[in-house]
């Protein structure tokens, strides 16, 4: 079979520039579009699991529980003294696990912001959602402050 332009890449690119229209490039979009909706969905729910693993279940289910220096029952709030055993040693690790872990939860929190804004494309291209192009793009704004927040923060101070 000859080679033609219909199996190539190029068909595709010059059938986006409306080049080259090609018949099944439609249905291809509609398809991608969902399985972008299926992975921001997914990247949703595992971001959420992973936060309530972070923070503990509110159902009495066994988790990690942040300890934060805002508890009246911290250690570090009151300030270890030579009665409780404990050394000013032994709770700098504690500090920065709790700092770590507030850093964790805090990238966890933007990432399911940043996802929720990105649904807006696949639902609205779908006919799913109906709303403005203003809003998406508000949205995609949103999505876009919050990206350059975390990747400055992680260049910058090695964090979030």
């Amino acid at each position: 079979m000859p080679y033609t332009i219909e199996r190539s890449t190029d068909a595709r690119q010059l059938d986006a520039m409306d080049v080259w229209p090609t018949s099944w490039a439609a249905d291809v979009y509609r398809s991608s579009m969902v399985c972008l909706f299926f992975a921001l969905c997914c990247s949703i729910v595992a971001d959420s699991a992973r936060l309530r693993a972070l923070s503990g279940g509110k159902d009495g289910s066994e988790g990690e529980k942040i300890e934060g220096p805002f508890r009246s029952e911290n250690k570090i709030l009151k300030g270890p003294s030579v009665a409780d055993g404990v050394a000013n040693d032994a709770v700098k690790p504690a500090a920065a696990e709790n700092a770590a872990r507030a850093t964790a939860s805090t990238r966890l929190r933007t990432n399911i912001v940043r996802s929720s804004c990105d649904l807006f494309i696949p639902t609205t291209f779908l006919g799913w959602v109906k709303v403005d192009r203003a809003v998406v793009a508000i949205a995609l704004i949103v999505r876009c402050v919050l990206t350059l927040r975390q990747e400055w923060r992680r260049v910058n101070y090695g964090g979030i």
